[in-house]
């Protein structure tokens, strides 16, 4: 399993990255992706649309199942990765290149709550 240490985590398997300008790229782990098997189908959110921290912010569907991408942070999506859309088998070969979304938090802070690398391996072993 693959655990990138420049990113930070949750407890529901997703990964945050903070870009220079603050703003927060979101994506699922390869833990994630392990779990879920092949992915199928990725619902995006809306452009322009509040998310809620641990609210479900977008739909990833599997052979297996469809899980929820839950907010890391409370803020405002952005961006969407509209590519992931027509080629969501990605999630499972890029996991950390396959982002989602793009957030701008409410608060800069929330990422600092977020799971260390350290963190994440423990809650996973």
């Amino acid at each position: 399993m693959i655990i990138p240490q420049h990113l930070r985590y949750t407890t529901s398997h997703q990964w945050v990255e903070r870009q220079a300008d603050g703003l927060l790229k979101i994506g699922i782990t390869d833990f994630a992706q392990e779990q879920l098997g092949d992915v199928m189908f990725l619902e995006m959110p809306a452009i322009g649309a509040t998310v809620t921290t641990d609210k479900p912010c977008a739909v990833v569907e599997s052979l297996k199942t469809a899980s929820e991408v839950f907010a890391p942070v409370a803020g405002t999506i952005l961006l969407c990765h509209d590519d992931l859309s027509e080629q969501p088998g990605r999630l499972n070969s890029e996991p950390y290149e396959a982002w989602i979304c793009v957030i701008k938090p409410f608060n800069d802070h929330d990422y600092e709550t977020l799971l260390s690398p350290e963190d994440y391996f423990k809650l996973t072993t």
